[in-house]
């Protein structure tokens, strides 16, 4: 079935099974950043709200993470300069215990009772799934629990927290530990994902394959 519209009445989305933020959870970001929290409103997230909210993307771990910033271009038996990934920090953010944030849980089969199908995760109809978005907040959700996109295993899957738009400070609820991608996390990332990383080789660079 394909996906509708969210609700009319989106009070009714307030009923949508729950669960709370994971005690930790990843983000990946260019290492000049101070913070990691950034609220996407400009529509090309898939659930981004409108300004002057907006819409800030974690994974449940770095290997999620660093594959979700890494985009469509990347995928098993492919490669990605090493350069790429050393350009970035790997942000650890560990919840308060009693700072944990409310998420409408979209993975959880119930879902299918509020309209909700898999296609809120497939579809290239972004303004769709914002519109739902934008029904959860007003129902009073921080945020939602989602599938990643390039990432299949059910044991991994994204978080996606709602809030002001735009660059925002570190939040007291929540300790942000920034770390290097380094030699064990490039390891990890190779292991997982099936992507090789490597140096960028001259005739692959000059063409701008990997920038």
């Amino acid at each position: 079935m394909a996906l509708n519209a969210p609700p009319d009445d989106c009070g009714v989305l307030g009923s949508a099974p729950a669960i709370t933020t994971p005690h930790e959870m990843y983000r990946c970001t260019l290492a000049v950043r101070t913070s990691p929290w950034y609220f996407s409103s400009d529509g090309g997230g898939r659930f981004d709200l409108k300004s002057p909210q907006g819409t800030c993307y974690f994974a449940s771990d770095f290997v999620g993470a660093a594959r979700e910033v890494l985009g469509p271009d990347y995928r098993a038996g492919g490669v990605v300069a090493r350069s790429i990934l050393e350009a970035r920090s790997s942000w650890r953010m560990t919840v308060k215990e009693e700072s944990l944030a409310e998420l409408a849980d979209l993975l959880n089969d119930r879902c299918d009772a509020l309209g909700l199908t898999n296609e809120v995760f497939t579809t290239r109809r972004y303004e769709l799934c914002q519109a739902w978005a934008s029904c959860f907040v007003q129902a009073g959700w921080d945020g939602l629990r989602v599938r990643l996109r390039h990432l299949l295993s059910q044991g991994r899957w994204g978080i996606a927290m709602f809030g002001p738009e735009g660059p925002q400070p570190d939040d007291a609820r929540y300790t942000a530990e920034k770390l290097p991608i380094g030699d064990d996390e490039i390891a990890l990332f190779k292991e997982e994902t099936g992507i090789r990383v490597e140096p960028v080789p001259v005739e692959v660079s000059s063409l701008g394959l990997l920038s």
